[in-house]
């Protein structure tokens, strides 16, 4: 079946009605990473009428060979795995380049799953090659919530796609799962925003080690929370030689999520009593979550949920004393789009960047881009499951090359 196309008709058995007609209806080439390596892997998606009810197989099976990995039937509830992809290493590779480097890179007692993109033609050294050209280098560093290196988000691989187009621009990138996600080791649940950029430092420091790094160029760009993490990175790595933050929250993480959840209740057919109601209950969560106590009254699951090292983290991140204390160039972009963080946040950042004393810093405004980096209408997080086939803006990565290309080397 691996060769069909889709539109192919063809009989399967179901026990015990016997035979019963499908349609390939869409087919996929994908990738999946294992502790073994790189399988290709070609994902179909078959509609059967099974004794009259309609019903969706998703099967995937290696390219070359054909031998199924996988079978899931979502309405029975059914999900078979082969047994050698059950491991937690195993991944869905949902962007890749031809050049792509995978690897694992040394932190604070555990590993970070990481993926390298290099420049077309560009691959990974030797150790016996010498006189290998240095490439500026980017550290990628995804938003808030267990992302992993891609940071897919309403389907679109913002961090996946960004990495590729900065590689085309030149740069040596790489991006990673968070500590406890994916590939990487660590404890996402006592993870805080502190925790995430020490993290950022130990990429940073991996890849000064690197023959095709140049050392002097190496920057950090971070997106939503992940600019947060970004400018405190800056902070305690002098390694670190410029920082850009995409999307960054220029509030109080307190404020913003106040700001978050009144906008998403302006958008409900509910009385303004209510919506006060839920204000003040948010108010009360974000209270006790800082100070331990006021929880009466708090749903239990609602307590579990919100009572966590990374929240508390993010309601205490305050940018105004971080930025007094970022020495590197900063570049600050945002969509003019973005509703999810109001470009007010990004206008408060670049007044803050300059009161600095090294004060050099930019703001750009990208027009036509939503929160996620993607060419949107109204840039409402209602919006983006109806974008029809999203991506992130190539003006992004432009945008981001053009102003580190300007950066003297020191």
């Amino acid at each position: 079946m691996v060769g069909l196309p889709a539109g192919a008709a063809l009989s399967l058995y179901v026990a015990p009605q016997a035979q019963v007609k499908a349609t390939l209806s869409a087919v996929a080439d994908e990738r999946m990473q294992t502790a073994a390596g790189m399988y290709e892997v070609r994902r179909h998606v078959l509609d059967l009428d099974n004794a009259g009810t309609p019903m969706v197989l998703l099967l995937w099976a290696e390219k070359a060979t054909g031998r199924m990995i996988r079978y899931s039937i979502t309405a029975a509830g059914v999900d078979v795995v082969r047994e050698d992809l059950t491991s937690v290493f195993t991944r869905e590779v949902k962007v890749f380049r031809e050049n792509d480097q995978t690897t694992l890179i040394p932190a604070f007692g555990f590993n970070i799953g990481a993926t390298v993109s290099r420049p077309a033609g560009r691959t990974a050294p030797g150790k016996k090659d010498k006189n290998v050209e240095r490439l500026p280098a980017i550290v990628l560093v995804g938003g808030s919530g267990n992302i992993d290196r891609d940071t897919i988000a309403y389907g679109v691989p913002v961090m996946g796609q960004l990495a590729g187009h900065l590689a085309d621009a030149g740069y040596l990138v790489v991006r990673y799962d968070k500590r406890g996600i994916g590939q990487s080791g660590g404890r996402a649940e006592s993870a805080t925003l502190s925790d995430y950029a020490d993290d950022v430092v130990s990429v940073v420091k991996w890849l000064r080690e690197q023959k095709d790094v140049d050392g002097k160029r190496v920057y950090v760009v971070g997106h939503s929370e992940g600019g947060a993490v970004a400018l405190m990175a800056a902070t305690r790595s002098g390694d670190v030689k410029a920082v850009v933050t995409i999307a960054a929250p220029g509030v109080k993480g307190s404020e913003l999520v106040l700001e978050q959840q009144r906008r998403a209740l302006d958008t409900l057919k509910i009385s303004e009593e209510e919506k006060q109601r839920r204000v003040e209950l948010q108010k009360q969560i974000m209270n006790a979550v800082l100070t331990g106590q006021g929880w009466e009254g708090v749903d239990e699951k609602v307590r579990k949920q919100a009572d966590s090292a990374w929240f508390r983290s993010f309601l205490q991140w305050d940018p105004a004393p971080v930025m007094k204390k970022v020495e590197q160039p900063l570049l600050i972009m945002h969509g003019e789009l973005d509703k999810q963080v109001p470009i007010q946040s990004a206008e408060l950042l670049n007044g803050l960047a300059m009161q600095r004393d090294k004060n050099v810093a930019a703001l750009v405004l990208v027009p036509g881009i939503n929160h996620l980096l993607v060419p949107a209408t109204t840039g409402e997080v209602a919006e983006y499951a109806s974008l029809t086939d999203p991506k992130v803006s190539p003006e992004v990565a432009r945008q981001i090359a053009e102003w580190l290309g300007k950066l003297p080397r020191k």
